[in-house]
């Protein structure tokens, strides 16, 4: 019997490869992305160097560098418009062809594969010297496509801050609510009902309350019993506080609904003026320096501060006028021209160092790896900010978990459910529940603990749940195999630490080197040790507690102490994958660490060149991003369907 269900297994699963491919090369329209770049590209050659404005080169309105989370909104925004053409550049491919991607609850089976940049660290000295392994997603949809499916909208706080202490005019909670509202195709939950009126139904990204383990009631009770409160929905626009089922972008049919399912559908992909080039990296932007858009020395003063060191009257701004791209290193190299403009959407990581690498950057760090100045910017891949993760799991009752789910065997039976009717356990999202917490009103709070919530209804700590042992980005394996366990984790929600990401060379295929230098300060040390001691006494409830036998990550955390507990976040955190700010937003002509203009997402100082992803956040959210992500790709296209018709 055992034999016959894995050899039904291993066909469903090469069945399921070749007809990808089958489909690809037959049906391309249902699987997004073209790999033969000479149709779409022109090749480069010395022949088109003298060619300043690229006439003779393939072109699009918009070419958009990065088919991520909101590259796949864009796409799908700006080509509602059939006169606009819109080339997508992506280097992974199509998520529709990595199957654990589909299944919510197999996400981490993506980790270390074709569809992860597989990133490290720097080595950080307040994580025990350790270079920290940074996973991002390496396909359309990126990160939405291997994440933990959360979504959040994070406190109304947050976004209030941005236009209030950073210069972000336009972009406070109000701006950004209808934009969650358009995205959001909400579908409700008769176990966990709550009012529908802040959600949105029409939109195309499916969002709603997958499965639940049944061991989270006993994780709300506990908070209960310490007094956090129960709160039906943090995304109702009232604030985050208290503790929560969480929402997730599963569809009804058990799916993830990642950005590139959403908004690149069939009838979407099938648009004549869109293309989407997978398997193709941006090596550079390309300028045109010598007939620039021209531009008053007031206008250009508000838009590139200090760095054009130019005769005042008419000055002409680069023009970003296209982009190079390339298979590998050694492969040969692509070009086309943007009518339009060029909008980077690689992600926190891969744009600042492509505007790095194309000439836009700290002008000493360009000398150092010899690419030609075209603008200085020193606040390109500076401003790193990141959300520090610490795992703290107990040995539970059997079947009180869902640690079958990684079992070779055990997880045939849910499988097969999964593929048969889309429901079950592995319809998980694995971080089903979480509480948010304000660090200073905790009653064990150090005198060391300084409040940097954006706002009242913000939190700066996160307790999150999951019916799994998951340690080490969930590779740990448990000493008792087969056994049960569960976890909390803390989150710190607002880093103090700040780093940077920053070159190692003058080859986009070398991975950027990434300082994100965690609990540098003592505020983020000292909220984590807070944290991390609350965590521990929501799972010694007896209402959660009565489900769990010992500690055992780390053991008897209940009876170690402060120096012991600070030295266990040393050796054992990690990120929870939520990098951002390293191309920050502002008002370019009062901040000199300004990289992107508020007002219309432009680059200081260039034109031709727009940013719209996690990069340009100047404080880091109080939640999970992927939501924000999307809602401001949705307000940026709005932005540009504006500008057009203006």
């Amino acid at each position: 019997m055992l034999v016959s269900i894995l050899l039904l297994v291993s066909f469903l699963y090469l069945g399921f490869r070749f007809l990808r491919g089958v489909l690809h090369d037959f049906f391309p329209e249902l699987v997004p992305g073209i790999i033969d770049t000479a149709s779409i590209a022109t090749l480069r050659t010395s022949a088109l160097d003298d060619d300043d404005n690229m006439t003779s080169v393939k072109s699009y309105d918009y070419v958009i560098v990065g088919g991520g989370t909101a590259g796949c909104v864009l796409a799908s925004r700006l080509t509602e418009d059939r006169s606009i053409t819109v080339l997508v550049i992506e280097p992974g491919h199509s998520d529709l062809k990595q199957i654990f991607s589909r299944i919510p609850g197999a996400f981490n089976k993506l980790f270390r594969t074709a569809a992860d940049w597989n990133l490290y660290t720097t080595s950080q000295g307040r994580a025990g010297s350790r270079r920290m392994w940074w996973p991002r997603g390496k396909m359309l949809g990126g990160c939405s496509s291997m994440n933990a499916m959360i979504y959040m909208r994070c406190s109304p706080d947050d976004f209030d801050e941005w236009s209030r202490d950073y210069s972000c005019k336009g972009w406070a909670y109000k701006d950004l609510e209808p934009y969650f509202v358009k995205a959001e195709g909400f579908s409700p939950s008769a176990s966990w009902p709550v009012d529908e009126a802040p959600h949105g139904h029409e939109g195309p990204w499916k969002v709603g309350y997958s499965w639940w383990t049944p061991l989270h009631d006993s994780f709300i009770s506990a908070c209960e019993k310490l007094g956090i409160k129960k709160v039906s929905d943090i995304n109702a626009g009232s604030g985050i506080l208290g503790v929560t089922r969480l929402q997730t972008f599963i569809d009804p049919q058990g799916r993830r609904s990642s950005a590139s399912v959403s908004y690149l559908t069939h009838d979407v992909i099938k648009r004549p003026n869109l293309t989407i080039a997978v398997g193709q990296t941006a090596t550079r932007i390309l300028f045109n320096i010598k007939n620039g858009t021209k531009t008053s020395s007031s206008s250009s003063s508000s838009s590139s501060s200090s760095s054009s060191g130019q005769d005042k009257g008419q000055q002409p701004l680069p023009r970003a006028i296209g982009v190079e791209m390339a298979s590998s290193a050694s492969s040969v190299k692509y070009i086309v021209r943007a009518n339009k403009e060029v909008i980077l959407t690689a992600g926190a990581v891969h744009t600042p160092q492509l505007l790095t690498l194309s000439g836009v950057g700290p002008c000493d760090e360009l000398a150092r790896v010899g690419v030609p100045l075209v603008r200085h910017l020193s606040g390109v891949g500076r401003n790193l900010q990141d959300h520090i993760f610490v795992s703290v799991v107990k040995k539970a009752n059997q079947g009180a978990s869902l640690m079958h789910l990684a079992h070779p065997i055990k997880s045939i039976p849910p499988l097969l459910q999964w593929i048969r009717t889309g429901k079950g356990p592995m319809t998980t999202n694995v971080g089903e529940v979480a509480a948010f917490l304000r660090g200073c009103d905790l009653p064990n709070k150090t005198p060391g603990v300084r409040d940097l919530c954006s706002g009242p209804r913000s939190a700066d700590l996160e307790i999150l749940g999951a019916p799994v042992c998951y340690v080490d980005h969930g590779f740990h394996k448990p000493t008792v195999a087969g056994g049960d366990y569960v976890v909390a984790g803390i989150v710190g929600l607002r880093p103090d630490s700040v780093g940077s990401i920053i070159v190692e060379n003058n080859s986009i295929f070398t991975p950027p080197v990434i300082n994100p230098d965690v609990l540098s300060t003592p505020n983020d040390r000292e909220i984590m040790l807070l944290g991390l001691k609350e965590t521990i006494k929501v799972m010694d409830v007896d209402t959660y507690k009565k489900h769990t036998t010992e500690w055992y990550w780390p053991p008897n955390a209940d009876k170690m102490t402060d120096d012991q507990l600070s030295q266990f976040i040393t050796q054992s955190c990690e990120t929870l994958y939520h990098p951002v700010g390293t191309a920050k937003m502002g008002d370019g002509a009062m901040h000199e660490d300004v990289v992107v203009n508020s007002r219309d997402l432009r680059v200081v100082g260039v034109s031709g060149l727009r940013v719209c992803d996690a990069s340009i956040f100047p404080r880091i959210v109080a939640g999970h991003p992927c939501a924000v992500v999307v809602a401001v790709a949705e307000k940026f296209a709005d932005m540009l369907k504006k500008e057009a018709s203006s």
